[in-house]
């Protein structure tokens, strides 16, 4: 763990052998890797579960590894994993953001700000640019690159989920698919500061939004 673990070590297959993190930064996808399922002899004491973390382009900007030598998880190591992980993607997404409306939103308003909440950055010309993989099925769109519009995937337009961004609280919205969610909207800067922004120049006819500004909401720590 030790030799393995520091800075600048290259965990990809073709140099170490198979490996959780290295199968998840080739494949994209979640892996566990147990015991003798390790290419290396000297490496089959470990455990190990790793997820991905995706940036708004859709590519893996990060991988997030638990490991355990010598002994088994004493746990679900796969689920802890893949969770704490969707939490810093979704952080991540956030952070990249600046000139989108960010959409939150689930089935239950308990879910919001949550590491289970779906993600989706709209764009001033009121195209959707990406989507976390829970809103991607909530709205059965593609993650990345879907380029639909936003009024079709919502049943809402730009000036729409902009006015959304002047409530502080959810509201609950029936998409046009008949599944009920709960929303809110807000606008996300790099500084980690929560704005509302004036995107009237951006969609013509909509009413100039004030603009204003209030900490980030922080994700839950471990």
């Amino acid at each position: 763990m030790a030799l393995a673990g520091r800075v600048g070590v290259n965990l990809a297959e073709d140099c170490v052998g198979t490996n959780a993190p290295g199968l998840t930064a080739r494949t994209g996808l979640p892996s566990v890797v147990l015991g003798a399922e390790h290419f290396f002899g000297c490496v089959q004491v470990m455990r190990c579960a790793a997820a991905p973390i995706r940036n708004v382009r859709g590519e893996v900007a990060g991988v997030l590894d638990i490991s355990s030598e010598s002994r088994p998880f004493g746990f679900d190591a796969a689920a802890v994993v893949g969770l704490f992980a969707t939490a810093i993607e979704n952080r991540l997404l956030r952070a990249q953001s600046t000139e989108h409306v960010v959409v939150h939103l689930q089935t239950s308003p308990s879910l919001l700000d949550t590491p289970l909440e779906g993600l989706v950055g709209v764009a001033a010309d009121g195209r959707i640019d990406w989507a976390n993989g829970v809103a991607a099925r909530l709205l059965g769109i593609a993650p990345v690159g879907a380029g639909c519009a936003a009024e079709e995937a919502f049943g809402l337009g730009l000036a729409n989920l902009v006015a959304l961004t002047r409530r502080p609280d959810a509201s609950a919205h029936r998409l046009p698919s008949g599944l009920n969610v709960w929303m809110v909207a807000r606008m996300h800067s790099a500084d980690g500061v929560r704005r509302i922004v004036n995107l009237g120049r951006h969609a013509p006819g909509s009413s100039p939004v004030r603009e204003e500004a209030e900490p980030a909401l922080q994700a839950a720590a471990p």
